[in-house]
Order: structure tokens, then C-alpha cells, then sequence
């Protein structure tokens, strides 16, 4: 670095100095300029790197075709883009704190230091230009004494020889020209003083006060100079940072390359090969006069039949023998996932007749005879249906186990241990005489009521409980069946307090949730005498039971799942009632599009199937 500075070379080139430093703060803003653009730039590139692997995404990655090694590497592909965006919003990042910021202070810093220099500047120049005005004042001042006392010279040298001039005018003239004189001496002495002082503040002003403030700019400038390298560097620094963590990704994306077989590839596909035989050979056929062969027409049927026969030969569809292994896999699991979905509805509908059963037992006065055999019946049923659906389970989940090299799962029984309590229950309500001042369930406009009690539940907006026995208009005979409800939904009320929202439909009238399957069948289980009775009211229509069969299987077609939505399970089968409602059916999955609370829910099987569902019918998929 040389040793000179600028107050000694440029001590004379101010204009120079100061577009110079005006250059270097044009450059430093275009810097900051620069640094801006390319943070917006790294931040655009990060967003359509994940834009591209959005719209590239495969569709079908649960598929078959996902676990082909082309399709695989381009996953890895695809989803090392997002590690690659990532790094390029660090660097984003990292240029706007460490580098942006940086610039923006920089210049803010050398834009105030420079025009506080330059103000300094403008005032010693001013000052310098008062000393000239001052001296160049002072030396017409002495300049114009001296001149008035030579002229008064010469005026006393003309009257003092002119002999007819009096003393006295002789007298005056030498007076004259001795103030002249006087003040001449005076204007010169002011001038010496000065010349002396701007001698002084020139000397000053060249050697100390002007280099000193040049100096002063060049030190600015090369402090700006210097940030520029420093936040420079910087950005090679942080750009640097990165590289690794991209070049790891890159690396990941050649070893998955690498890994492509085609080979394989070609091995998985015939892994779905199938014992389709070729087609048998054609018999020739002659026609004319020789008839045919008896014997070549019946071993040709023969064979013709044989062939059909073996075409129509079926594959054991229990074990999935006409799949991969992959996909036995998945159907295995399917198939007890759906096994364990059936038991998990007869579980809640066997604590629903247990309950019943219970409240039998503890007030025998509310049940007839009829009707705890029926219930007793019921639960008989469910426990062999629990048996029935725990054997196949558990056949289903030792073929997984086979299939996956696992020993046998533990062998669990849930549904025989109930025929002791279930015995239990009905000796104890077998003396018990039917009562007719039962409590009865009165659904309203159904039923005749009197005395009638409010309750609320979630399933209900307003039902009542009569005090009363619910008659029959034909024979006046006391209702078992509402006998049995009564009593349930007096348990019912002690512990419901919420009441569920009305929905409007597009009639314009207002509609409230459906009670649940289960509700219906394990706490309202009518029985045989019950049913007969109200088929023989006016006022209450028995409702027809059957709906449409439901699907063994809706899956959302490929390319139509909805992104970003939760999953929920449907546990009964549901008709629907109006047109913005949706046929659903137990067993299937769904999306939830929306959920208000008011207990309808807006749900979506395919892109072209959405509707409102009953909420008390799904159950979230966590």
C-alpha cells in the first residue's frame, strides 16, 4: 500500500475527489441492489423447485408401478428437490441478514460521513476566500493613502516655491501633506498586519486544515471500499455453506441411479404372471362329400371342453393366490382390518342389550317377560356372530403371519364368556310380571302422552317421556316396547345435557342428525310383542329396515384423493333423504370436507360424490 495520501497529491483536485466519492456510493447502492434481487431470486427458484415437484408428483405411489427402480429413483428424485429448495431459502436467508443488511448500513454510514466532509469543505473554502477579500482590501486601502500623500507632496512643493503664496497658505499645505502622510504610514501598517495573518491562515490552511479533511474523505472511502470486500466474501461464505449439503443431495440422487435394474424391474412385472394355459391347436375340418370322423368331432369336443374347463377353474380367493406377495400382503391386512371394524360394531351392540339386560335386572317392573327373552336371543345371536368373526380373524391373521415368516398370533375369544351373565340376567327377571304404569317413550305425533318430561340428548332435540302407560287406540293394550324405551331414555336423560343443531335443507326445512345404528338397535331393540303392537297403531308406521346392499369396495379412483384432508371410517350404512345428502355404506372410507358441529357432516367419496352425512355415523381416522 503506498505511502501517500490524497491532502498532499489531490490537495488541488477537490471536484475530482468529490464525484469520485459520489461514483464509489453509486456503486455501493447498486451492490445492495444486486444482493436484493438475488435473495428475491433464490426465494423464486425455492418456491417453483417445490412447485415442480408438486405438479411431477406420481400419483400412484401405493401402487405396483411405485416399486419398479426407475420409479423409485425419480421419488428420491423429487423429494431431494425439496433438501435442494431448502438450502436455497438458507442462502436466501443468509444473504438478507449477513450481506443485505450489511449494504444498507454501509452506504447509509458513507452517504452521512461524506456529506458532512463536504459541508466542512464548503466552510474553510468561505473562510479562505474572506482572508483574500480582507487583504486584497487592506492593500487598496494603503495603495489609495499613498497616492493622496504624493499628490499632497507635490501640492506643498508648488506652493513653496511660488513667491507670491502667503505664509499662512504655505503653512496649510505642509499641514496637508503631513496628514497624508500620516495616514499612509497608518493603511501601510494595517496592510503588513494583513498580509502577515493571511500569510499565516494561507500556511494553515494548505498544510493542515485542507490535506486533513481530504484525508479524512480518502479514509471514508476506503472504509467503504473495505466493507465491500468484507460483504463480498461474504456471500462466497455463505454460498459456500450450502454447496455440501446440495452436494449430498446430488450424491443420493446418483446412488439411487445407480440402483435402477432393469432386470428386476422386468422380475417384479412377471410376478403378476398367470396360469392362463395358450389356446389349443385348431382341428382341421374337412367338408363334402366324406363326412367327418365321429370320432374326430367327439375328441375334439372333448378337448373343447376339457379347455373350457380349465379355463373356468377357480383360484382360492380366501388366501389370494392369484396376487404378488406385495399385494397378499395388502389385501391380507385389508381383509382384517375389515374383520376388526365388523366385531368392533357387535361389541357396542352387545353393551347396548347389557345394558337393557341390566336395567331389567335392577327394576324388573320395567320389562316383560317377552322382552328379556328377546333380548336374551339377541345377544345369543351376537355372541355366535363375535365367535364366527373371531374365527375368521384370526385365520386371516395366521395367513399374514405365514406370509411374513411370523409365528401365529395368541388365539382370543370374546363373545362365548356371556352366556353365564346373560343366563344370570333372565333367571332373575323371570318372575317379573309385566307393569302398566311404566314409563314410556312417546315419539311425538306417534303416540298418546300425558305428564310428558323434556329431555335433551345428542342424538335428540326434543323427545318426551310420558308418567303414563302409551296405549294402543285399537285394543287399548299397555306397549312392552315403550315400556322398555322408557326406561332406557330415563337413563339416557340423567346423563345427556348437550342438544345437537338443526341442520336447514334445500326445502327450506329444518332436519337434525339420524340416531345411530347402533343407538337404535342396542338401546331401542324392540321386541317380537312390541313390534306386533305398534304395527297395529295408527299413529306409528314400523320403518322397513333394508337398505341397499353396501360395497365390498369404493376406493377413491387414482388421481382424485383430496390433498390435505382427514380420513374417517363409516360405521352403518346410510340412505340418503335428500339431494345434498350421500349414500354411504359401513365399511368404507371417506374424506371430511368440512365439519360445522351441527352433526352433519359435508363428506367426500370421489370428485364427483360429495354430501352431507350423519357425524354419529363416521368416526375419524386418527
Amino acid at each position: 500500500m503506498t505511502s501517500l495520501n490524497w491532502g498532499e497529491t489531490l490537495w488541488d483536485q477537490w471536484d475530482r475527489i468529490q464525484e469520485h466519492t459520489e461514483h464509489g456510493l453509486e456503486f455501493t447502492k447498486k451492490c445492495q441492489d444486486f444482493v436484493r434481487d438475488r435473495i428475491k431470486l433464490e426465494q423464486d427458484y425455492a418456491k417453483n423447485l417445490r412447485r415442480l415437484k408438486k405438479t411431477y408428483k406420481l400419483k400412484n405411489a401405493e401402487d405396483d408401478s411405485g416399486n419398479f427402480s426407475t420409479v423409485k429413483a425419480y421419488s428420491v428424485f423429487l423429494d431431494q428437490l425439496e433438501s435442494i429448495a431448502r438450502n436455497h431459502e438458507i442462502l436466501a436467508e443468509g444473504l438478507q441478514d449477513k450481506v443485505a443488511e450489511r449494504l444498507k448500513a454501509v452506504h447509509k454510514e458513507t452517504t452521512n460521513n461524506r456529506k458532512n466532509l463536504c459541508n466542512t469543505a464548503s466552510q474553510l473554502q468561505q473562510e479562505y476566500k474572506e482572508w483574500q477579500v480582507s487583504l486584497d482590501r487592506h492593500q487598496q486601502k494603503y495603495e489609495k493613502a499613498a497616492k493622496e500623500a504624493e499628490t499632497a507632496t507635490q501640492a506643498f512643493a508648488r506652493v513653496n516655491e511660488d513667491m507670491n503664496a502667503t505664509k499662512a497658505q504655505v503653512e496649510k499645505s505642509r499641514a496637508q501633506m503631513n496628514h497624508r502622510h500620516d495616514l499612509m504610514e497608518k493603511s501601510k501598517g494595517d496592510y503588513i498586519i494583513a498580509v502577515e495573518t493571511t500569510n499565516t491562515n494561507q500556511h494553515e490552511y494548505y498544510h493542515q486544515r485542507w490535506p486533513g479533511l481530504i484525508n479524512q474523505m480518502q479514509r471514508c472511502e476506503e472504509h467503504r471500499i473495505d466493507e465491500i470486500r468484507e460483504v463480498l466474501q461474504e456471500q462466497c461464505s455463505i454460498h459456500q455453506s450450502i454447496i455440501p449439503h446440495i452436494q449430498e443431495c446430488i450424491e443420493t440422487i446418483s446412488e439411487n441411479c445407480n440402483n435402477i435394474n432393469p432386470a428386476e424391474d422386468s422380475e417384479l412385472l412377471m410376478e403378476e404372471r398367470s396360469n392362463q394355459p395358450y389356446p389349443p391347436d385348431h382341428q382341421f375340418i374337412e367338408y363334402g362329400t366324406a363326412k367327418p370322423e365321429p370320432a374326430t368331432f367327439g375328441a375334439h369336443n372333448n378337448s373343447t371342453r376339457k379347455t373350457k374347463r380349465d379355463k373356468k377353474k377357480k383360484v382360492n380367493k380366501e388366501t389370494f393366490d392369484n396376487l404378488p406377495p406385495e399385494k397378499r400382503k395388502k389385501a391380507f391386512k385389508e381383509k382384517i382390518k375389515e374383520i376388526e371394524g365388523k366385531i368392533a360394531i357387535q361389541l357396542k351392540a352387545r353393551t347396548g342389550i347389557e345394558e337393557i339386560l341390566e336395567l331389567y335386572s335392577q327394576k324388573p317392573e320395567l320389562g316383560s317377560p317377552g322382552a328379556i327373552e328377546e333380548s336374551r336371543q339377541q345377544l345369543d345371536e351376537i355372541t355366535r356372530e363375535l365367535d364366527k368373526l373371531q374365527e375368521e380373524l384370526y385365520k386371516y391373521q395366521c395367513y399374514l403371519a405365514a406370509l411374513t415368516d411370523k409365528p401365529p398370533p395368541e388365539k382370543h375369544h370374546i363373545g362365548s364368556h356371556l352366556q353365564a351373565d346373560t343366563v344370570s340376567i333372565t333367571s332373575s327377571m323371570s318372575h317379573a310380571s309385566h307393569v302398566s304404569n311404566s314409563h314410556v317413550f312417546d315419539i311425538p305425533h306417534r303416540a298418546q302422552s300425558v305428564g310428558c318430561l323434556e329431555i335433551s340428548s345428542p342424538y335428540f332435540d326434543s323427545y318426551r317421556i310420558t308418567d303414563l302407560v302409551n296405549y294402543n287406540q285399537n285394543n287399548g293394550k299397555p306397549s312392552s316396547f315403550g315400556s322398555a324405551l322408557s326406561s332406557r331414555f330415563v337413563k339416557l336423560r340423567r346423563s345427556a345435557s348437550v342438544k345437537t343443531k338443526k341442520r336447514t335443507t334445500q326445502s327450506g326445512e329444518t332436519e337434525e342428525p339420524p340416531l345411530s345404528p347402533e343407538f337404535n338397535t342396542a338401546l331401542m331393540t324392540p321386541t317380537a310383542e312390541s313390534t306386533t303392537e305398534l304395527a297395529r297403531d295408527d299413529h306409528y308406521e314400523v320403518p322397513d329396515p333394508t337398505l341397499p346392499p353396501p360395497l365390498e369396495d369404493s376406493p377413491i379412483p387414482p388421481g382424485l384423493e383430496p390433498n390435505g384432508l382427514e380420513q374417517c371410517n363409516v360405521l352403518y350404512d346410510y340412505v340418503a333423504q335428500h339431494d345434498d345428502e350421500l349414500n354411504i355404506y359401513a365399511g368404507e372410507v371417506l374424506y371430511v370436507v368440512e365439519d360445522n358441529g351441527t352433526g352433519w357432516v359435508k363428506a367426500q367419496r370421489s370428485e364427483f360424490e360429495v354430501g352431507l352425512v350423519p357425524g354419529n355415523y363416521i368416526e375419524l381416522i386418527t
